[in-house]
This record gives C-alpha cells, sequence and structure tokens, in this order.
C-alpha cells in the first residue's frame, strides 16, 4: 500500500494500515509453530532499538516458554512497513538452558529493557533475559550488527552485571558508552574495549522500570512502578566526573506524572525537537512530556491512540512497553509497537505548544 507523506504529517497518533507483526511471522515447520506464538515477539517483556542510520524500529523478543523463535523484525519510517529482516535458527528442542543455539546465535529471551542503540557503531546491544526453555537468566553480552544481522558474543572483560529480571539498557552519545542497571548496581560498558566497569552500586530497582537517557543534562532516568519498594522516577547524574549517586524524584513529580510513573515498563523517548523525556503509561491516547528542569509532567491527548495491551498485576498495568516506543530525530516522529496483532503506530509531537519554564526566561 502506498503511504502519502500527509498521511504522518499531522499532529497526533497515526495507525500504519497492514503493519502488524504477526503478519510477517515465520510459518509453521515440523520442529514449531510459529506463527501460533510470536505473537510473544512482543508480549513476553520484550523491547527494541531505534536503528537511526536506516530509520527503522528494530525488535527483538520471546523466550522462557512463551516463543522459541529468535528472529529479527523491524518497522521500516521509509516504507511505513513492518518486516522480517531473517529466519529463526533451529530452536533449542532439548530441556537444557542454553545461551547459544546450533547455528552460534543466541537462544529467544525475554529482552526487557535490556537492548540498546550503539548509534555510533550500528549495532544492537544485548545484555541478559529470560532464556527459551528454562526461564533462568543470562547475564551474557551480546551484539547484533544491523548493517549485516550477525551476531557477536562479546564474552566481555569486567562484571559481569547480575542476572536478573528488568535489566535497563541506554546509549548515551556523549561519552558513547552503553549505560546498564541490573536493578542492582549500575555499569557502563565501552563497546570498542568490549568492558564493563561498575559506577554505582547499592541502587535497588523495582523490575518493573524501564529508562531513558537525556544527553543534554547527561541524566540517566529510570521509570516506573511507583508504590513499590525501588519504583518511581529515579536520576542519576552521567555527566563527567559524577558519583553516579541516585537521586529519587518520584515525591515532586508525581502529581503531574503519576499514571506515567504508576506504569509497568512505560514507553519512554527523549525528543529532541521538544527537549522533552515523552512517556506512554502502556494505554490510551494520552503522553507525558516529562520537563527534567521542573521536575514536573505536561499532557497531550489525540484521537485514535493504541490499544490498550493486556493488565497484568497489582501494577494495573501491562506486560509493558519497554524500547519499542522511539523517537527518530530525522523524521521527528515517535513509533511504538504495542501488539504483535495490531498495526505499529507513529506520533508527531508539536513543538510550538511547549513553553519554557520562568526560569530558563530569565
Amino acid at each position: 500500500m502506498e503511504h502519502r507523506p500527509d498521511d504522518i504529517a499531522k499532529q497526533g497518533w497515526y495507525s500504519v494500515p497492514n503493519s502488524s507483526l504477526e503478519g510477517v511471522c515465520p510459518g509453521v515447520t515440523k520442529e514449531y509453530d510459529f506463527p501460533g506464538r510470536c505473537r510473544y515477539v512482543i508480549a513476553a517483556w520484550s523491547g527494541g532499538v531505534p536503528d537511526t542510520k536506516l530509520n527503522r524500529l528494530i525488535i527483538w523478543g520471546g523466550g522462557h516458554a512463551d516463543y522459541a523463535g529468535n528472529e529479527i523484525y523491524s518497522f521500516d519510517l521509509i516504507s511505513l512497513r513492518m518486516q522480517r529482516l531473517n529466519d529463526p535458527s533451529p530452536i533449542n528442542s532439548t530441556s537444557k538452558c542454553v545461551e547459544t543455539l546450533s547455528d552460534g546465535k543466541p537462544n529467544s529471551r525475554h529482552t526487557y529493557a535490556g537492548l540498546a542503540y550503539i548509534a555510533h557503531a550500528n549495532q544492537m546491544f544485548s545484555f541478559g533475559g529470560s532464556l527459551n526453555q528454562c526461564g533462568f537468566f543470562s547475564n551474557a553480552t551480546w551484539t547484533l550488527d544491523l548493517n549485516t544481522l550477525k551476531w557477536k558474543n562479546m564474552k566481555p572483560e569486567g562484571g559481569p552485571p547480575a542476572a536478573l529480571p528488568g535489566a535497563i539498557a541506554e546509549y548515551d552519545p556523549n561519552s558513547r558508552m552503553v549505560f546498564l542497571h541490573d536493578t542492582i548496581n549500575l555499569w557502563n560498558y565501552d563497546y570498542e574495549k568490549n568492558h564493563y566497569n561498575r559506577v554505582g552500586s547499592g541502587q535497588s530497582l523495582d523490575y518493573h522500570m524501564n529508562g531513558v537517557i537525556d544527553p543534554k543534562r547527561k541524566v540517566f532516568f529510570i521509570v516506573g512502578a511507583a508504590g513499590t519498594a525501588g519504583g518511581g522516577l529515579k536520576a542519576i547524574s552521567i555527566a563527567p566526573g559524577s558519583n553516579y549517586s541516585m537521586r529519587d524524584w518520584t515525591g515532586p513529580a508525581f502529581a503531574s506524572c503519576g499514571p506515567l510513573l504508576k506504569s509497568g515498563y512505560p514507553g519512554l523517548a527523549y525528543d529532541s525537537a521538544l527537549d522533552r523525556i515523552v512517556g506512554w503509561p502502556n494505554f490510551g491516547d494520552v503522553v507525558y512530556l516529562f520537563d527534567p528542569d521542573t521536575k514536573s509532567c505536561t499532557t497531550e491527548t489525540f484521537a485514535d491512540g493504541p490499544p490498550d495491551s493486556a493488565h497484568q498485576g497489582s501494577l494495573h498495568t501491562s506486560n509493558g512497553t519497554n524500547g519499542r516506543f522511539r523517537y527518530f530525530p530525522s523524521k521527528d516522529l515517535i513509533v511504538l509497537v504495542n501488539q504483535a496483532n495490531t498495526n505499529a503506530y507513529v506520533l508527531r509531537l508539536d513543538a510550538s505548544g511547549i513553553t519554557e519554564p520562568q526560569s530558563k526566561k530569565n
């Protein structure tokens, strides 16, 4: 289907026709019912990264007892099409917990927020996850070359970070490091040196959270599960010379950002045109615009937004969005892939409606 430029030029949500992930799943084989279970690429606590070089959202997930396929998907912002970029490896047909499959590629896993886009090298970074078959958590680090789709088990020096659910990874363009919080400690990862360094310790987090880096203010924000131990809104300076202490901003932000802070694995993105953290709490038409300078949110509501995900547990949220809500600067758009059986969405926001805090005007 042809898409005119004005299809995605207007402010608000736009559902891209014929763009569901289930529409491009692998076929049935004698070993496995791929199309019957590939919805769990999204539903089973998994995320994605923004390939800003090729303007596409990369999606990878599955794992545990949910889905054995390890194939890669992308939503392409040029063609406005969902694509499956490769075929799944031979599945792990044993009852054993394996890190690497028979073809040398990684076993399928829940990826949570443990994926990051290493922009300067055009690599997808992956840490940890709940492995297919056994559900045990990995502490391996893999990278995927997004030019060639070749995987590499990095086996880095330093660390390793803890093998726990809910690890959060984000790339910092200033230092060219990946910052990784394993829900206990904060690490940075140097891709060129293939080395982890623990920079913050004793920083307990709830495992239902997601993160985003504000590269202008040089702060790593971690958001979600407010009301639980370790949940809320955390801020960690990653500026040169920082001691990487974790500050709790839940109190001042809650009055205006509450639904976003309470959600589990919310969608988060730094919008450089707005100079705001944009958040989506896994449901509804409303998006939250968080201003770090005032520690407060404003909201924008647009009709025809994405469908709600299935609610689970006491957090009153879905299985989460994690990294499937990403901003693409060259298009000034946010892309969201929320469910496998519904269309991808794009969101356009308008900077003209953003007002600066009084302190900036003086």
